[in-house]
């Protein structure tokens, strides 16, 4: 092996590879969970990027608004159209570098939550990667608990593609959904999707992290 310290390059955040995530064998009620949305200027993880990003912390029922995380990112290089459909300015906001960094401090190795959230997930990858560092925290998708939780969604019930947008998920199960469509309001309601889920999910045997 060619991996020997001296030529090891060193991680640009020494205090990120000392956090330790929850083990599997953890119970979901314990574990503190990121529940992340993020709005980006495309749909292209490699040529778009990230425009805002918001995420709250929950634990059990505990949804902690007072830490909620907030970002505007500045991207010069997007086009201002692409931004304004977010109701964003991309010369606005911080670096991304330093966006970047204080949602890994926010998140630390906690497992993320998110609606489809593989693209969030790319979004993430790429800029992670510009910086040098590989985000390694472990993400679950409100839409794959979904049919899981609710038999409405499975796939021989052929549920309609608009069953699957999170407003109409939370008018399902009437839950509070008055700031859609900007990320902070759909991070707040994808906590609450998420609550409701693990509830249901433990009530069907799913009791710890690595059965969920």
């Amino acid at each position: 092996m060619i991996n020997w310290w001296p030529f090891r390059k060193k991680h640009p955040w020494p205090w990120y590879v000392k956090l330790k995530a929850p083990s599997g064998k953890s119970l979901l009620e314990e574990i503190e969970f990121v529940v992340l949305d993020m709005e980006m200027s495309g749909l292209d993880a490699r040529l778009d990027r990230i425009l805002s990003i918001a995420a709250v912390k929950v634990k059990g029922d505990h949804i902690a608004l007072s830490e909620m995380f907030y970002e505007e990112v500045s991207q010069p290089q997007t086009r201002p159209e692409a931004a304004a459909v977010h109701e964003l300015l991309p010369f606005t906001g911080k670096k991304e570098s330093e966006v970047l960094e204080a949602l890994a401090r926010f998140c630390g190795a906690q497992p993320v939550i998110g609606h489809f959230v593989r693209l969030d997930r790319e979004f993430l990858h790429e800029g992670y990667k510009r910086l040098g560092v590989r985000w390694n925290n472990t993400f679950y998708d409100t839409s794959a608990l979904l049919p899981r939780a609710d038999d409405y969604y499975r796939e021989e019930a052929f549920p309609p593609k608009d069953a699957w947008k999170l407003e109409n998920i939370c008018k399902r199960y009437k839950l509070p959904n008055d700031e859609m469509h900007h990320a902070s309001g759909d991070a707040l309601a994808t906590a609450l999707l998420f609550v409701h889920l693990r509830k249901t999910l433990q009530k069907r045997g799913v009791q710890k992290l690595k059965e969920l």
